[in-house]
């Protein structure tokens, strides 16, 4: 008759392959549990109007950043945040300045006589912000009273 007996060492083998699966089982699970935790960023497109006129800006077609907003007031002295949306952060703090206007989709009206000199739709009239590690993009279009005739 064959009598084994089992050592402190085999011992020590066996709970070390036993611990090593129980690892990669968690690691596993967790990896298929857990949802990608890429960033996000919070994108917004506003009008900063710094003069006295009420600034009516309408939008038709489709290629503008709107939120399905056909209008938007731009009270005298405040920002106006026309758009809002969160999405997968950007990379390069140097992206394009773009707000996706077409000039034949907008047209401006002012509440004055007075003629706006500006074109919302060219993006180099846009300036742009970005927090920490991209957490928002802010597009700002600034008016004056010195974009006014």
């Amino acid at each position: 008759m064959v009598v084994f007996r089992q050592t402190a060492v085999s011992n020590n083998y066996n709970k070390t392959i036993v611990n090593k699966r129980l690892i990669s089982l968690v690691l596993f699970i967790l990896s298929v549990l857990t949802p990608g935790c890429e960033q996000q960023s919070e994108y917004i497109m506003a009008i900063m109007n710094n003069s006295s006129d009420t600034i009516n800006v309408y939008f038709t077609g489709n290629s503008a950043y709107v939120n399905g907003t056909e209008s938007v007031i731009a009270l005298p002295n405040k920002e106006t945040v026309y758009y809002t949306d969160s999405g997968w952060t950007i990379k390069d703090k140097n992206m394009e300045c773009d707000p996706h206007i077409s000039y034949d989709e907008v047209s401006v009206v002012t509440s004055s006589e007075r003629t706006f000199l500006k074109n919302i739709w060219d993006k180099e009239e846009w300036t742009c912000e970005t927090g920490k590690n991209n957490s928002y993009w802010k597009m700002i279009f600034k008016i004056e009273e010195s974009d006014f005739e």
